[in-house]
């Protein structure tokens, strides 16, 4: 299994709490990743977020790491599909994996659905921390302005990241020229669904 050291609370809370630990023993971040080499999805993984402590994965978490990992600009992988039970990281790696993605210029544009709208903003605002704490910049416009660093989109340089609820209605969507590249389905269900909304 995969220890993050936070898998018990709430993905933006406990971000926030691994970081804090982290700057308590007193884990230095680096100021920009963006240029640098990975030699592969455990090395982008230690060196991006020494705050998060990774022991050992399990057969399933290796699988979606590689599938991640082999995603490359110009290719259309077939979808990855995880369902994983409760407290083995599902949200930090759907997190992780967007990060990933965008920090490595495999995508431009990446868009974070749960549930709902509020669900989805809470994702992205959690990869927000872990951008921040990357030295990952946001992107200014001409007069030094945020081109857009909110609760629903993350916008950088180099990629940006979007949350949309199912509650929310989106046609078309877009940054520039750019159409998601990679579509991240995480918190989807409910506990209350019937079979009728599973379907």
């Amino acid at each position: 299994m995969m220890n993050l050291e936070i898998i018990s609370r709430s993905n933006l809370e406990s971000v926030a709490v691994a970081i804090e630990e982290a700057k308590r023993r007193g884990i230095v971040f680096k100021q920009s990743l963006v240029s640098a080499e990975y030699s592969d999805w455990r090395t982008f993984l230690t060196k991006t977020f020494p705050f998060l402590v990774l022991k050992s994965f399990v057969a399933h978490q290796i699988e979606f790491w590689d599938w991640v990992w082999a995603i490359r600009p110009s290719e259309r992988p077939k979808p990855f599909v995880a369902l994983w039970s409760r407290g083995a990281a599902k949200s930090t790696s759907a997190e992780l994996a967007a990060v990933l993605v965008g920090i490595t210029k495999r995508r431009p544009y990446i868009v974070y659905v749960s549930g709902t709208q509020d669900l989805a903003d809470r994702h992205v605002q959690s990869v927000g921390s872990l951008l921040e704490h990357a030295g990952i910049a946001r992107a200014l416009n001409k007069y030094g302005a945020s081109r857009g660093w909110r609760r629903d989109r993350l916008r950088t340089d180099a990629f940006t990241i979007d949350s949309l609820g199912l509650d929310t209605a989106a046609r078309g969507i877009r940054v520039d020229d750019d159409r998601p590249g990679l579509i991240v389905l995480d918190d989807v269900d409910s506990l209350h669904d019937t079979a009728e909304a599973t379907r």
